[in-house]
């Protein structure tokens, strides 16, 4: 939900880019303006980057990182203008975009590690221990989520020994 469609378009890009690149992007600003909609066949909407930077990135940088302490987004960003040759001009070349997760941002993090942790060692008991369905359910849900990194280690050193000889 928010109060500014720049914001809306900026969150759904930087999205798309996070799960691929990673904490920081960065993008061609004649491009980035193409893509948020600013340039069409028949206008040119904030050419100046300082217009572009005071109505759309500085409102939809605040409004997320607002949105981020209350827990309504899952990360907010930073900007940063990349000029050529270091030389300040009217436009960047680029925009680098530095992601910075909220609270509900870290905790979405941890619950998709942790279940692909937990993926990964349904894989381990059923592949490699021949576990069942109902065996592998029954175990699984005695493991609490801060005990999960502890037990996968335990199963990994398990099959290690049993793959090595040690334990028959």
């Amino acid at each position: 939900n928010s109060d500014s469609s720049y914001s809306a378009r900026i969150y759904i890009y930087i999205s798309s880019k996070y799960s691929r690149e990673g904490k920081t992007c960065r993008e061609d600003y004649m491009a980035f303006r193409k893509i948020m909609g600013f340039i069409d066949d028949n206008e040119d909407k904030y050419m100046y980057f300082s217009d572009f930077k005071r109505r759309v990135l500085e409102p939809a940088k605040i409004e997320l990182e607002r949105k981020a302490k209350t827990k309504e987004t899952d990360f907010y960003f930073d900007f940063k203008p990349i000029y050529k040759n270091n030389k300040k001009s009217r436009c960047p070349e680029s925009i680098e975009f530095e992601i910075k997760l909220s609270e509900l941002g870290n905790q979405l993090q941890s619950d998709k590690n942790y279940k692909s942790e937990e993926i990964a060692l349904e894989k381990t008991l059923k592949e490699k221990l021949k576990q069942t369905h109902a065996q592998m359910k029954n175990l699984m849900s005695k493991i609490s989520p801060e005990n999960m990194p502890k037990f996968a280690q335990k199963v990994q050193t398990l099959v290690k020994d049993i793959e090595s000889g040690k334990i028959k």
